[in-house]
């Protein structure tokens, strides 16, 4: 962004705050140039920019945290993902259910979403379908990692990443002594994230 204006950094924070002390939630970028009365295009850019100088953190749709909102409460406002559109991205905004509030302390740094587990893929680690998992947006991960991934046309899968280096494929590993590795081609497989945690209940 050649030029800024310092007064639309402060507006869009302040709007942002009052809004989340309002509603209890996030407001999207449209009601965000609503309430600001600055362009949707305008809105967008300053963001953009916004989130690179770390004035707020957000996942690119409506999960807004502002440096107050960070100091004032030290928790972090997740969304929780509901059906997965083929194709499309996890965090799609059509696709969030609703927002939870997590304590930062528990996350750390980066953009988080939450997936409900399915099937019992990933049993033998304690993730039960119904738990639900927290999830680091990231693309880049590493041998062994526990991923949420679109594999083809298919809905979200969550497995154990391995790259098979003989076959030059993905091998995906669940967590179940009664199912097998599945293999996928890299170009059929984009990655959406890394599973840090998994919140479930206690029977």
């Amino acid at each position: 962004m050649r030029t800024k204006n310092s007064e639309y950094f402060k507006l869009i924070e302040r709007f942002i705050d009052d809004y989340i002390e309002t509603y209890d939630r996030s407001p999207s970028q449209r009601e965000i140039a609503t309430g600001t009365g600055m362009s949707n295009a305008n809105v967008s850019r300053y963001l953009s920019y916004m989130r690179e100088e770390g004035m707020l953190d957000y996942d690119g749709t409506r999960n807004f945290t502002t440096r107050r909102h960070r100091k004032s409460n030290g928790t972090i406002e997740v969304p929780i993902i509901g059906t997965v559109a083929c194709g499309k991205p996890i965090y799609a905004e059509q696709n969030i259910e609703e927002y939870v509030r997590l304590p930062e302390s528990w996350l750390g740094s980066g953009e988080f979403f939450m997936l409900k587990a399915k099937g019992e893929s990933m049993i033998d680690i304690g993730i039960d379908d119904g738990d639900l998992v927290i999830v680091r947006r990231q693309n880049n991960v590493e041998q062994g990692q526990i991923i949420v991934a679109l594999v083809g046309s298919d809905s979200a899968t969550l497995k154990r990443y391995y790259f098979d280096d003989e076959r030059k494929m993905i091998r995906l590993h669940p967590e179940n002594a009664d199912m097998k590795d599945i293999f996928v081609e890299p170009s059929e497989l984009r990655i959406q994230g890394v599973a840090v945690k998994a919140l479930k209940n206690i029977e």
